[in-house]
């Protein structure tokens, strides 16, 4: 495992990554090639159904074996030919296939590892996996020389929604844009996993209760949260900066979406919170702030290059006085014009030729 930031990450678009013309496009032109010669091929062919099998994530693997297995056994000439002019077409569907089926793999193997695993081996497991996961998808990174050789900052990000599309089967979303950095920016580069401030869920909400309790991530009750008591903002708030504190003092990173929701590429960054800051101002010796800002995160990944450009480290007391009140605004609304700047970076990235 390297001890030290690394080059900056890059993957060539010459595979069809990158393109925007995207699943819709891919599917329309697959489904013409085969309406065109239908007349010519038996009823009963199977690449009548191709196109109605590709439409939905539960079937697409039957489609592909049967693509497959015609384009190499069928035994007339048309149906060889249509099957793997079909599976050229369906490159980056198949990719997009193989990065969903990942993450119904990585869900499954973090809530059904055995209690005597604790959090910290299953959050190196979950960052091991995604590693594993990106594999497919096009990224460009920069600025990993601004990464702290040692732990215990706090990596700020700004947020992306994740497309309905990575919705798995039990309606929860993995965070793609958190899960990405904790495993490249963290993990991948000094072993160490980060932890998290993730919101508190819901009685309703079984599976990310499930997921993120046995990540043992730093929980956050916020408005929204069953029983959340606006009462007692003022202890939980500093029982969570306690709990931060040792993280932090233990050589551990956290991260924090500082914009405290997920925005869509085009509204980030939203308005800033200022916990990250007062935390940072609260621990002898005082951590760095590490800015990360991303683009593209909330799309079809394997259809778009994901941008992630990574800030020069800075100190909270070097900034603000986080003791005043109008001081922080201040900060908090320059900090985010310059955080735009970031955002522009890691879009260039992600458009970049």
């Amino acid at each position: 495992m390297s001890s030290a930031p690394r080059a900056p990450e890059q993957r060539s678009d010459a595979d069809g990554f990158g393109r925007t013309d995207g699943p819709a496009a891919a599917l329309a032109r697959l489904t013409d090639i085969i309406s065109r010669s239908a007349a010519d091929l038996p009823t009963s062919s199977a690449l009548h159904g191709i196109p109605h099998l590709l439409t939905r994530h539960q079937s697409m693997g039957l489609a592909f074996d049967q693509l497959r297995t015609l384009s190499q056994q069928a035994t007339d000439t048309l149906t060889r030919e249509l099957a793997r002019t079909c599976l050229g077409l369906t490159q980056e569907l198949r990719r997009e296939y193989e990065f969903f089926g990942g993450l119904h793999t990585l869900y499954d193997t973090i809530t059904s590892l055995p209690e005597t695993v604790d959090a910290g081996e299953a959050r190196a497991i979950c960052d091991r996996a995604f590693l594993d996961v990106f594999k497919c998808v096009n990224y460009r990174i920069e600025g990993m020389h601004n990464i702290p050789r040692s732990g215990g900052n706090i990596i700020v990000l700004n947020h992306h929604t994740v497309h309905t599309y990575y919705t798995l089967p039990n309606s929860f979303q993995l965070t793609l844009d958190t899960h990405f950095v904790s495993s490249f920016l963290s993990y991948d580069i000094r072993g160490t996993s980060p932890l998290r401030a993730v919101r508190e869920s819901r009685a309703t909400e079984t599976a990310h209760n499930a997921y993120y309790n046995r990540l043992g991530h730093l929980i956050v009750k916020a408005p929204g949260s069953d029983h959340y008591d606006p009462e007692s903002r003022k202890a939980r708030r500093e029982a969570f900066f306690q709990e931060a504190r040792n993280v932090l003092l233990s050589g551990t990173d956290i991260l924090i979406c500082h914009e405290g929701t997920s925005y869509a590429s085009e509204d980030s960054p939203g308005p800033f919170r200022s916990g990250a800051f007062h935390l940072a101002a609260q621990v002898d010796p005082e951590p760095l702030i590490v800015p990360v800002a991303i683009a593209n995160f909330d799309k079809r990944l394997p259809y778009h290059t994901l941008g992630v450009h990574i800030g020069k480290p800075f100190r909270a007391s070097e900034t603000v006085n986080t003791n005043n009140k109008v001081d922080m605004a201040h900060f908090l609304d320059r900090f985010r014009q310059e955080y735009k700047g970031h955002i522009e970076k890691a879009t260039l990235l992600s458009t970049r030729k």
